[in-house]
């Protein structure tokens, strides 16, 4: 049966965040308005790691900060799915690794099926076509299924996307796989955007991906930075992007892609977008200061000040963008917050 439209609402001492299911999109009031866009100071989104195997080897892959962790597959039982619904999250986004290769794409269709009251996303690399019963899933509950695509141009998208060293598929093929299952997901009804990492040598083919993305009917593009992870912990003049040198680009990118009728999200958030992630047996981690390092909370049962990790300074740069930083930055309220 098909999820009926809800609007989850969280009150935050700033104002209140609300989150659209049916649209996947938060919106937000404040009780005294001011310049720049407010992070949330309770948890909205939880990275919800369905296993760490994936068919590929990207270079900024952020599942491969967890090594030596021995956590590698999500433990899907009744009390978790209990938990996860009575968590303070309002989005959980299903990750990995690659939550659609099989087997584990029947546990990202239980854990779809059992969520309420909660919008949810997938995050793919785009490599995988589901089944028919795994494709009515997304249809029906409305998941956002966004794929990672950094460039309409293969020899772009294949410089730091490789498939792994056990596959035998060749990147140009691989390429050529994703871009038809992305039609496929559009045919099936299947709501899906698309995910692009931002770094220097790919801002030409990112300016070029908005004509092709509009072409397609893809209505939702987000846009984040390259951030040190793996083995960019210290990223070249090659690939990383100063802060100054990527918040004019994106905002221009944005304007430019809404102009085209495409919804346009960047992040502005120097933090990589798994600021909390839930692995295995309901064990609960964030991102740590340093490139790579993730951070053990406990579990999602307990109790958990979220943001004590959080310096005081780093939290007043997240909060409030526009006034830490040197940038005429303009945020839609309708779905740019993180």
């Amino acid at each position: 049966m098909a999820r009926r439209t809800e609007i989850v609402r969280k009150d935050q001492t700033w104002g209140v965040v609300r989150y659209h299911t049916l649209r996947q999109a938060f919106s937000y009031t404040e009780k005294k308005p001011r310049s720049g866009e407010p992070y949330p100071n309770l948890p909205v989104v939880l990275n919800i790691v369905i296993t760490r195997r994936c068919n590929m080897d990207c270079d900024y892959c952020v599942a491969k900060d967890f090594t030596g962790i021995e956590e590698p597959d999500l433990v899907l039982s009744p009390e978790m799915v209990r938990w996860i619904n009575r968590s303070p999250f309002m989005v959980p986004v299903l990750t990995g690794g690659e939550p659609l290769m099989p087997p584990y794409d029947a546990v990202s269709i239980r854990l779809i099926e059992s969520v309420r009251k909660k919008g949810v996303i997938l995050d793919t690399n785009g490599m995988f076509m589901p089944d028919a019963r795994v494709l009515s899933c997304l249809r029906d509950h409305r998941v956002m299924v966004r794929v990672s695509m950094d460039s309409a141009r293969p020899q772009d998208e294949i410089t730091v996307r490789r498939m792994a060293k056990e596959e035998n598929q060749g990147a140009q093929d691989a390429y050529e796989v994703k871009l038809k299952n992305i039609g496929r997901f559009l045919s099936a009804g299947v709501y899906t955007a698309v995910q692009t990492v931002v770094w220097r040598n790919n801002l030409e083919s990112v300016y070029a991906m908005i004509g092709w993305l509009a072409k397609r009917g893809i209505k939702r593009w987000y846009l984040q930075r390259l951030i040190p992870s793996y083995r960019f912990k210290e990223p070249s003049p090659r690939f990383a992007m100063e802060p100054e040198d990527y918040y004019p680009r994106v905002t221009e990118l944005a304007a430019k892609a809404r102009s085209a009728g495409i919804e346009c999200i960047p992040k502005m958030d120097l933090r990589h977008n798994s600021v909390f992630l839930l692995t295995a047996n309901g064990v609960l981690y964030t991102q740590g200061a340093a490139p790579g390092q993730k951070v053990r909370l406990g579990t999602i049962k307990e109790e958990i000040d979220y943001f004590d990790y959080v310096s005081a300074a780093e939290h007043a740069h997240r909060y409030y963008l526009a006034e830490t930083l040197d940038t005429n930055l303009t945020v839609d309220k309708s779905g740019g917050l993180k």
